[in-house]
């Protein structure tokens, strides 16, 4: 049931851009400089995804699937990109 939802690209987005929103507020809200610089809002929000996601059950390959920006991690970069465009 739960991965029908991982499969749709809103709710991938929504709950990647939510779980961010969150840990920034953790973040400004957290005023120990030593766990300051520990909870950085990407790092905690890259580690709860990956509890999430094996807590659930979800398999990678499912979340990628919701993920409407793939295409932009195969491009080239660069000059060549010009010459070459896929």
């Amino acid at each position: 049931m739960l991965e029908h939802f991982f499969h749709s690209e809103v709710f991938t987005i929504t709950f990647v851009i939510g779980l961010y929103l969150i840990n920034i507020k953790i973040h400004r809200w957290v005023q120990v400089p030593v766990l300051h610089s520990l909870l950085h809002p990407v790092l905690v929000t890259i580690i709860e995804l990956i509890l999430i996601l094996t807590a659930l059950k979800v398999p990678y390959e499912t979340f990628r699937e919701g993920e409407p920006y793939d295409s932009l991690h195969a491009r080239p970069f660069g000059r060549r990109s010009r010459l070459h465009p896929l």
